[in-house]
């Protein structure tokens, strides 16, 4: 996958071995990322996973209480839209949009939630935009990284170019003072 709007003339090598195909987008961890370092397609699939899971939970659940239903949309949806949030950057507002929405139809779904207006469902059902769930953790990666709490590490391999998180003692007290339900 050739970075930036010019073809190489040569194959993108993956591993140090060429591809047998071209292709604009690539998947790394569970990110999608195309030639133009942009995150669109990765974040449309994840919306789109995160409606269809939404959907299953107001369907299928027997319970139709709003607590046990907010729960399953915090243990199933919420981490499919959070993953990886650090690393793409929500830089388009139809991306941000796209993103907002699913929570937005999953709270207007809820019994009796139907004629609030959507900053008022969040309130009452005591969640808060994704959005703001996005910023707090990019501010706290950027606090751990800024004070040397996260330690990058490459991997055994030479040719790889993963690196290994490796919490630092510091930061797992500042997880447990502050709460992880927090972050």
């Amino acid at each position: 996958m050739p970075l930036g709007c010019r073809l190489w003339p040569w194959p993108w090598l993956c591993a140090l071995w060429p591809c047998q195909h071209p292709c604009s987008t690539s998947p790394d961890l569970g990110v999608i990322v195309d030639n133009r370092l942009n995150f669109s397609t990765h974040i449309s699939n994840n919306c789109c996973k995160a409606h269809k899971r939404a959907n299953l939970i107001i369907r299928c659940f027997h319970s139709k209480t709003v607590s046990s239903l907010i729960t399953a949309f915090k243990v199933y949806v919420r981490p499919i839209l959070e993953y990886c949030s650090v690393v793409w950057k929500r830089s388009l507002i139809k991306d941000i949009d796209a993103i907002e929405a699913v929570q937005r139809m999953f709270t207007k779904r809820l019994p009796g939630m139907k004629h609030l207006t959507c900053h008022q469902r969040l309130v009452k059902l005591e969640l808060e935009r994704l959005e703001l769930r996005r910023v707090r953790t990019d501010l706290l990666s950027d606090c751990c990284i800024n004070n040397a709490l996260v330690h990058f590490v490459p991997s055994c391999q030479d040719t790889c170019t993963r690196f290994v998180n490796v919490l630092h003692p510091l930061l797992v007290d500042l997880l447990l003072h502050y709460g992880v339900d927090r972050i």
